[in-house]
């Protein structure tokens, strides 16, 4: 059989040349250009198991029908398609490539037809009440704020998480952004020692953020917030992960489906390495002093 020579992929304003002589091709197919998704594709490009060829939704529906109808259309040419984001997870769902899936940087499984492995973000509960305990050794009541229509279940897991780290969990409800001033209220007065945060649509608001801060930061109240961003703006604390760790994670899963004889069927990976972002000068607010413990430490400010 002749082999391809040099083959033009032109998408969404992307050219890459597929390259000759290899035994494995592997589709990549992205979201759209974003730091956090080009720093996941630096990771999964440190591996010579495979070869890469790259596509781009750049955020578009239209373009990620195109790219997998493509696909489909040379599925001979590739022995796995990778989808990074949601967006390039979407587009694989409706359009099926008929190739084999490996998914990455999305926030929660995602549902396919057939079992389909991947590395979701977020990080797991115990692993976040194990960093709040090194990062504040004597804390024990940990508060959160959470709207129970959007939350519930993972307020319930996070009782059951906090309970398992010998931690108590103290949980405020409210029904809208309005009821944030009374929440933290109620909080202070049930002298929690740190205030955590969920992804909640109803608390995780901008403005609702800076009143949390602004309180915070007022009554002295270590908050641990969800970005890197909320911590330059004045929260204690944030854990994240290393999107080019995941990258590289994401590459070995793709080589135990291509390379290896291990086939993880549907194997869906929590996040390896976890960064916790400080702001060095609320840290020095709220008069913290050893922090040796933390490892992967990165200051915001």
């Amino acid at each position: 059989m002749k082999r391809r020579m040099i083959m033009l992929v032109v998408f969404a304003g992307i050219i890459m040349p597929a390259g000759e002589g290899w035994a494995k091709n592997v589709a990549v197919v992205l979201s759209k250009t974003t730091r956090l998704y080009q720093e996941a594709l630096q990771g999964l490009q440190a591996t010579d198991s495979f070869q890469l060829e790259k596509f781009n939704l750049q955020g578009s529906p239209a373009q990620g029908r195109k790219i997998m109808h493509y696909l489909r259309s040379h599925k001979e040419d590739f022995n796995l398609v990778v989808v990074i984001g949601s967006g390039a997870v979407k587009a694989a769902q409706i359009h099926s490539p008929g190739i084999p899936l490996l998914f990455t940087m999305v926030l929660k499984q995602p549902t396919f037809s057939g079992k389909v492995p991947g590395v979701i973000m977020q990080i797991q509960l115990d692993d976040q009440f194990l960093r709040i305990k090194k990062l504040l050794p004597s804390a024990v009541k940990i508060g959160v704020i959470y709207n129970p229509a959007h939350t519930k279940k993972t307020i319930n897991q996070a009782e059951r998480s906090a309970k398992k780290n010998g931690l108590t969990l103290v949980p405020v409800m409210v029904a809208n952004s309005e009821g944030i001033s009374a929440a933290l209220e109620k909080l202070s007065r049930k002298k929690i020692d740190v205030l955590w945060s969920v992804l909640d649509r109803t608390v995780i608001h901008p403005v609702v953020i800076e009143k949390i801060i602004r309180y915070t930061l007022e009554k002295k109240m270590p908050y641990i917030a969800l970005t890197e961003y909320q911590v330059k703006a004045g929260a204690l604390a944030a854990f994240s992960v290393d999107c080019r760790d995941i990258g590289l994670q994401t590459a070995k899963i793709a080589e135990a489906m291509l390379v290896t004889s291990k086939k993880p069927a549907g194997r869906v990976e929590s996040p390896r390495k976890i960064i916790t972002y400080i702001n060095p000068k609320t840290r020095k607010h709220l008069g913290i002093q050893d922090i040796s413990r933390i490892d992967n430490i990165r200051f915001q400010e």
